[in-house]
């Protein structure tokens, strides 16, 4: 899948230390999984590394991550939107 992220987006996250790989990565999100959404700007992640040294990022412990990346925010956006548009056409 393709997404694309305005360049205001991209701008707030400066302090990425992984380069954006989340954008050319096959799901856009690396290697974290979006269990959901809380308050329109922080993601709660469960990921396969608990270690990560993102600037965005906060540890719950094993309970998970709170991600606050504008860049992963708009990729989770844009995916949620597909999945919707998806399921409106199949049940057209």
């Amino acid at each position: 899948m393709k997404y694309f992220i305005p360049a205001i987006i991209l701008m707030k996250t400066q302090k990425c230390p992984h380069t954006f790989a989340c954008l050319k990565t096959k799901n856009g999100h690396g290697n974290c999984e979006v269990q959901e959404a809380i308050s329109g700007s922080i993601l709660y992640l469960k990921c396969k590394n608990q270690d990560s040294l993102c600037p965005y990022r906060t540890s719950m412990g094993l309970a998970g991550q709170m991600c606050s990346c504008p860049t992963h925010y708009a990729l989770f956006e844009q995916k949620k939107q597909q999945t919707e548009e998806s399921l409106a056409h199949a049940a057209v």
